[in-house]
């Protein structure tokens, strides 16, 4: 910093002054709080609507930010790539959107998907697309590595926990990731929300700020619309991750079954986990 040619005490002086009146200022500040959305510590939580000015938000963004995958496979593309046949790498797509059955050859990665089916609603960009990226490829990560070694014999799918658990875990995950699935899930939510709704009610006109709106369901909706669906994909991976569901697939018996080389072609489809029995019991396949 540069001093002038006369006047440096009273330069120092001022610097002293000023600093005293930032300390001042400093203490009177509220304590910083941690955005539930970002996850960073700052005054103001950030919601969709203020994502444009939350600093954090900003920081947490890399330089090189890598796409988010917005078409989420229910069917997994390394699921899919097993039932290639031909020399073309794609698969036979049979679909009967009305009465007529059709039929057309693609490629894996253009089946099975539904388009931001796992997006948080309401949250700023960076998360929003957490489960996909962050649990569900984990999920089908592990699991094509795991089914590798089913495939080629590999002993280290019984003594290695972490694939047998893998494979675990996506079977899981096939009784539950399906569209059909998380909007059931959503109503099973919105259910438990309409039974405790009359407590919320009850107890929103004494929390309520003077500038918040009169009722609770107009609070929801200035506020956080979006609610029920982020509650839903927060909750979906608890779902799929089921720690007594995961322990008795991964003490039960395994084993593959090879097809003769002649055998008639099979088929797969939407829901191509079968079980029968109640899992945990001695009968259940």
């Amino acid at each position: 910093m540069g001093c002038g040619p006369h006047g440096d005490a009273a330069s120092g002086k001022n610097e002293r002054s000023a600093v005293g009146n930032e300390t001042d200022k400093a203490s009177n500040r509220r304590q910083a709080v941690q955005c539930r959305f970002c996850g960073h510590y700052y005054i103001r939580p950030c919601t969709a609507s203020t994502q444009a000015e939350c600093l954090n938000v900003k920081l947490a963004t890399p330089l090189s930010e890598p796409q988010a995958s917005i078409r989420h496979h229910y069917i997994p593309v390394f699921y899919l790539k097993r039932w290639c046949s031909g020399d073309d790498t794609k698969i036979c797509e049979y679909s009967r959107p009305h009465k007529a059955i059709h039929d057309r050859r693609i490629y894996p990665v253009q089946t099975g998907f539904q388009d931001r089916l796992y997006e948080k609603k309401g949250v700023p960009k960076i998360i929003a697309q957490q489960v996909e990226d962050d649990f569900m490829k984990s999920v089908d990560t592990l699991a094509s590595d795991a089914l590798l070694l089913i495939e080629t014999g590999d002993a280290k799918v019984d003594t290695d926990a972490k694939y047998r658990s893998a494979w675990s875990l996506f079977l899981m995950s096939l009784m539950t990731r399906m569209p059909e699935d998380v909007a059931a899930l959503a109503g099973i939510l919105d259910d438990d929300w309409e039974r405790d709704l009359p407590r919320f009610r009850q107890e929103y006109p004494g929390k309520k700020k003077p500038d918040d709106p009169p009722t609770l369901e107009e609070f929801i909706e200035q506020k956080d619309p979006d609610h029920m669906a982020r509650w839903t994909m927060n909750v979906l991976p608890e779902v799929m991750d089921h720690a007594a569901i995961g322990q008795s697939l991964n003490a039960m018996r395994w084993s593959v079954v090879t097809m003769a080389a002649d055998a008639p072609p099979l088929l797969s489809s939407d829901r191509p986990l079968f079980v029968s029995g109640a899992i945990g019991t001695r009968t259940a396949i």
